[in-house]
């Protein structure tokens, strides 16, 4: 794979490594990106506006990071979707707007499923790619991490991932027979230290063809409105 940076003739090899498979099957993706392209995308995404939950709803609050979705008619942008979805071998047409979220200290995502399993349309697969994270992040010293409570490592605590700029993770939300994979639950934990910042990409693949719109850089910090992605608002929250 090539970068997708213009003019940029460099080389990406990603490499994927399976570190859980006892119930659900979670990749780590080394070498996704190149530094420079996970920068190009952090400005990219301009301004971040509060993440939108279930709790704008009326449901309690359990997102407190920052988010904003990336212009997919951008070149660079659309290059790295297809990326994506070389990689998770689901067709790049099925992919959601790439959403950037940014969290900051205290800020965490409580326990939640990406597709809770019922409705005419899900999401099969997730990809989440570390955008940004200092050297404390990294080596888990400041928390941070993305963890599957559900889910055990080879010590039987629950699976832990601390983030590195250019990696990601990848699973998926159903099983082969098409039943919903409960033991996706996940979180991303709470940044412990002042000062440390994890910036992070969702890639959503559905079972459907999604549409694509072009997204201003002014109106890029906008969620879409479609009506799929109004349908996993409703049913996105769970808790342990």
């Amino acid at each position: 794979m090539r970068s997708c940076l213009p003019g940029d003739g460099r080389l990406v090899y990603p490499v994927l490594r399976q570190i859980h498979s006892d119930g659900a099957v979670v990749t780590q993706i080394e070498n996704l990106l190149l530094d420079d392209e996970a920068d190009y995308l952090v400005r990219r995404a301009g301004k971040l506006r509060r993440s939108e939950t279930e709790s704008d709803a009326g449901v309690v609050d359990g997102r407190t990071s920052r988010t904003a979705y990336l212009p997919m008619k951008d070149a660079v942008v659309d290059c790295i979707g297809k990326r994506l979805a070389t990689i998770a071998r689901i067709p790049a047409t099925n992919l959601e707007p790439l959403q950037i979220t940014d969290y900051k200290h205290n800020q965490r995502y409580k326990s939640h499923f990406d597709d809770l399993g019922y409705g005419p349309n899900k999401r099969l697969k997730t990809i989440f790619a570390y955008l940004q994270a200092d050297d404390d992040l990294a080596n888990g010293m400041c928390g941070g991490s993305t963890a599957f409570y559900r889910l055990r490592d080879k010590d039987g605590r629950p699976l832990r991932v601390y983030p590195q700029k250019g990696s990601a993770l990848m699973w998926s939300n159903f099983l082969p027979d098409g039943r919903h994979n409960s033991r996706t639950l996940h979180a991303g934990e709470p940044i412990k230290c002042k000062g440390s910042e994890k910036i992070g990409m969702n890639a959503w693949f559905w079972d459907a063809p999604q549409k694509r719109r072009k997204i201003s850089r002014s109106k890029s910090r906008e969620e879409p409105r479609s009506a799929q992605h109004r349908d996993i608002q409703r049913r996105r929250r769970v808790t342990l």
